[in-house]
């Protein structure tokens, strides 16, 4: 479960059971970041603008409930790892973004741009 090319797993971010990941998906694309990073928030979000494609971001450290149950389904996911969901809910992407990660590539071929 949490690999590229299955589908984002469902937690609970809040105690009411009010708010899910699977709330998040809303037609567009969604970054998961378990900590703030400006960065690569910065980074990605300046891709898509390029692109003309939606992007949510969102910082699991805001919903503390959920790291312990996020984690147990994201076997071997760590605090630097960052997991790109396509609107459809399936993981696009799951890794540690760098300068030598292609993230436009990942995008554009989820989109079929050239």
């Amino acid at each position: 479960m949490g690999l590229p090319g299955t589908r984002m797993p469902h937690v609970w971010l809040d105690n009411e059971k009010k708010l899910s990941t699977l709330d998040l998906i809303n037609g567009q694309f969604l970054l998961i970041q378990q900590n703030h990073d400006q960065s690569k928030e910065t980074r990605l979000a300046g891709i898509c603008n390029r692109l003309n494609i939606p992007l949510q971001i969102v910082t699991l450290n805001n919903y503390p409930n959920a790291i312990a149950t996020w984690n147990s389904y994201m076997k071997y996911i760590h605090d630097k790892e960052l997991l790109l969901v396509r609107p459809d809910g399936f993981i696009a992407w799951r890794g540690v973004e760098n300068d030598q990660t292609d993230l436009e590539a990942i995008i554009k071929n989820c989109y079929t741009l050239k």
